[in-house]
């Protein structure tokens, strides 16, 4: 199989041979029809990357997490908060009060053929690189490795010796905070809180019934009324004064 290389200045691009076996079966295009991710790999791959809702934000991003890099997955649990795992990169890390999404480590992320062409410097994608960091600091001991395998967030058959070389080779490559000058503002903080992000849409964007996302959102405004009767109320009576 043949693929363009999405490293760099696109007058640059190579081509190169990626295993079959590395990609998902297909994927939705922005039309919404299925194409094989071999077909565009640059379209692929910013597709099943994209943070855009969360960049969309980005000035507000202090009201909603931290600026420091996500806690382990062994603490996450500590927390009392399911591990839900989920292909939708926009809402990796993003946490309720008994839930965390985690957008699962695709198989292609972790090869070596991969980060040849994507993550070495100097021009790493930088939607990849902000999503393999963050499992740095999910992952750190062989107990979170156990714990994010259980929950399907890594591919079938990947090892702890081989999370550790990656690990390693990574830091190697991106010592203390060098990373953050390649990945997008949004992998500069760790989890994002749902509620202030459903907040920040309805009130800044005009997304009154889903919020920040329709996957997380109520399913009508009957429900959104019920679920949020005493402000709409409060909307309400305000608004006849």
């Amino acid at each position: 199989m043949t693929v363009r290389s999405v490293t760099g200045d696109p007058a640059s691009w190579s081509t190169t041979s990626i295993e079959d076996r590395e990609l998902p079966a297909c994927f939705r295009t922005e039309a919404r029809f299925l194409a094989l991710p071999s077909s565009d790999l640059r379209v692929f791959l910013d597709q099943d990357l994209c943070v855009e809702r969360i960049n969309r934000v980005s000035s507000y991003l202090w009201l909603v997490g931290r600026p420091y890099s996500p806690r382990p997955i062994n603490i996450q649990l500590v927390l009392d908060r399911a591990l839900t795992p989920t292909t939708d990169a926009s809402l990796h890390l993003v946490w309720t009060s008994k839930r965390i999404f985690l957008k699962s480590l695709p198989r292609y992320l972790l090869s070596d053929t991969f980060y040849k062409l994507f993550l070495d410097l100097p021009h790493p994608h930088g939607l990849a690189l902000g999503l393999l960091q963050s499992y740095l600091a999910l992952v750190p001991t062989e107990l979170d490795f156990d714990l994010a395998r259980d929950a399907h967030l890594f591919p079938s058959g990947y090892k702890w010796e081989d999370w550790r070389a990656l690990t390693r080779r990574v830091l190697d490559d991106y010592p203390g905070d060098s990373v953050y000058d390649h990945v997008p503002v949004r992998y500069r903080y760790g989890e994002l809180r749902l509620t202030r992000l459903d907040k920040i849409y309805r009130l800044r964007h005009g997304e009154l019934l889903h919020g920040y996302s329709n996957l997380t959102g109520p399913n009508s405004y009957v429900d959104f009324f019920v679920a949020n009767h005493i402000v709409v109320t409060a909307a309400i009576v305000l608004g006849w004064r």
